[in-house]
């Protein structure tokens, strides 16, 4: 197997290990608690921990190189495949989760609902803003939708802190 492509599997992989055990420790707070602003923020202080792997996975694959040489877009390749592997196995991960608990978007809908009402919006403001949210709900129901909503909630991080690591970490 080429050093990338295993670098990308071995790294992808642990990142995504850490993003799960993350999001059982924390699933308490988002289900049995209802407080899905808190999920929101540990799910993503648990996606830059994860992707933490990046760095350590460019630099393990640029000490492979002789003379421990790696050009920035080298570098970023690796980042990117590492990034890639890690979303792929995040959103199969979410695709699953959700076919078991659909009614997890419910109530997150639902609550998201609550605030609106709540908030200091116009009658016809707050009317837009909920047709928008149910139209919303109504499209996450197609696979192809979720997906891609899965896909941007941590694709943009792990671009980011590919880029990031590839700066810090190529040499000439």
């Amino acid at each position: 197997m080429k050093p990338m492509i295993r670098t990308a599997l071995i790294y992808g992989t642990i990142a995504t290990a850490i993003i799960t055990l993350f999001f059982w420790l924390t699933h308490t707070f988002w289900i049995e608690e209802n407080d899905f602003s808190m999920g929101e923020i540990l799910g993503y202080v648990s996606m830059i921990l994860a992707f933490t792997m990046i760095y350590f996975g460019v630099r393990s694959y640029r000490n492979l190189q002789p003379e421990q040489k790696i050009s920035f877009g080298k570098a970023f390749l690796v980042g990117l495949a590492i990034t890639i592997v890690a979303s792929v196995w995040y959103v199969i991960g979410w695709m699953i989760y959700y076919q078991q608990n659909p009614e997890i978007m419910n109530s997150f809908f639902e609550q998201s609902i609550e605030q609106v009402k709540q908030g200091d919006l116009s009658t016809a403001e707050m009317q837009a803003k909920i047709t928008e949210m149910e139209e919303f709900q109504a499209s996450y129901q197609k696979p192809l939708v979720r997906i891609g909503f899965t896909l941007m909630e941590i694709l943009p991080m792990g671009l980011v802190i590919s880029l990031a690591s590839a700066l810090i970490l190529k040499r000439k």
